[in-house]
């Protein structure tokens, strides 16, 4: 078992690299609607109060008013998130470097949140393997909400069918589709979506579901079984209880590095859910204490 576990969340990603990173949750519906007006104009308009405060909100608020318009939506976020790539300066790709001068000997696990594949192609280009399924690769890779690039391989739809989003269709194959060429005329062709939790609460995965389920109680038991546990970029949302609630309850020392302003609300979840169990709030970015993160991983050696 990962006797280290890092949790990635958007502010991860967005920090990663000096520019042309994933946008953080506030910026995405701007993002999107100049990546595809066609699509998230309309959005933007119609429900642009409901997006201000949060874009969870606001997407929920889509979802029940356009119930059948939801699926068009995640493929076209799909789509954009595919198109984010590290640079070779990434803070991700000097983690996967590191991991890479140890593996397979290194003691860890990584769990991502994010859509896009920036730790994914990291690791990759480190030639390191990833192992959804413990299955004895390189290193154990974990997605609680699923990501752009992962569809039900044998679960075909006319692109022209339109899905209620509630529906969930499930495969027993997962494939991950990083080549462009691939993933474009995949999702083109395809009325289903990429495994890949909606970006609102509940988290409801409309493709993929035994997939993600898996990953969930993956992700619990590694917690569970981690010495410590380092988070980035996270935000704390209460209603993500899949993650927060196996953070609570892990006895592993909990680690937390998403800037001042989450880390307060971090402490002040630690001292409510997690009690006498060790939490620490490193008060900074990602870049900031990146020399701090790699020691809690155990990745801080020449």
């Amino acid at each position: 078992m990962a006797q280290v576990v890092t949790v990635f969340g958007a502010g991860a990603s967005h920090g990663s690299q000096l520019a042309g990173g994933p946008p953080l949750g506030c910026d995405l519906l701007q993002k999107l609607a100049a990546f595809e007006p066609v699509q998230w104009e309309w959005i933007a308009r119609e429900y642009s109060d409901a997006f201000r405060e949060d874009f969870e909100q606001g997407f929920a608020k889509v979802a029940e008013s356009e119930p059948t318009r939801v699926t068009d939506l995640q493929k076209s976020m799909a789509r954009y998130f595919h198109a984010f790539r590290p640079t070779p300066d990434n803070l991700y790709c000097e983690l996967a470097r590191r991991i890479a001068r140890c593996a397979p000997g290194w003691p860890g696990a990584l769990v991502t949140l994010n859509y896009e594949i920036m730790l994914q192609s990291a690791l990759l280009g480190a030639g390191l393997i990833c192992d959804y399924a413990d299955g004895g690769r390189d290193i154990k890779l974990c997605v609680p909400h699923g990501s752009c690039y992962l569809f039900c391989d044998d679960v075909r739809m006319n692109p022209a069918v339109r899905l209620h989003w509630r529906v969930q269709i499930d495969g027993p194959r997962i494939v991950a589709l990083a080549d462009p060429n691939k993933f474009a005329r995949r999702i083109k062709g395809d009325a289903v979506p990429p495994v890949m939790s909606y970006y609102m609460e509940g988290k409801h995965t409309p493709s993929g579901a035994s997939f993600i389920a898996q990953q969930r109680a993956r992700c619990k038991q590694l917690l569970a079984n981690a010495e410590a546990v380092v988070v980035v970029g996270v935000a704390l949302r209460r209603d993500d209880k899949h993650i927060w609630d196996p953070l609570a309850e892990t006895n592993a020392t909990v680690v937390y590095c998403s800037g001042e302003r989450a880390g307060k609300s971090f402490q002040e979840w630690a001292r409510e859910a997690r009690k006498e169990r060790d939490s620490i709030d490193l008060k900074g970015y990602f870049a900031d204490r990146f020399a701090d993160i790699l020691g809690y991983l155990r990745l801080d050696g020449d």
